[in-house]
């Protein structure tokens, strides 16, 4: 296959491989403060009122991280596997 002869592809694999082996301590973990707070919001108001920030102190405009973590809460809600790859591989991305 051709993909996995490219460089960049292979270095990434790398990158995810030595994530994963950091990260793999932390997969029981559990999930802190924050995530706890986002729960709430998603399961007791609107998508709007979620997606615009409207019921924190601080106004904020992170419209897209909070529509990211309310399609990953609706969907996986608290599974740990599909978060601990997301963050894994955005991690190894980065």
């Amino acid at each position: 296959m051709r993909l996995f002869k490219n460089q960049n592809f292979r270095l990434y694999l790398l990158f995810l491989s030595i994530t994963f082996l950091f990260y793999c301590i932390t997969f029981r973990a559990g999930f802190v403060t924050d995530f706890m707070g986002w729960m709430h919001q998603f399961d007791n108001y609107s998508f709007k009122t979620v997606i615009n920030s409207e019921n924190y102190s601080i106004k904020s405009f992170y419209q897209f991280t909070h529509l990211i973590m309310y399609a990953m809460t609706t969907v996986f809600r608290i599974s740990p596997v599909p978060w601990f790859l997301l963050f894994s591989s955005l991690f190894a991305l980065n």
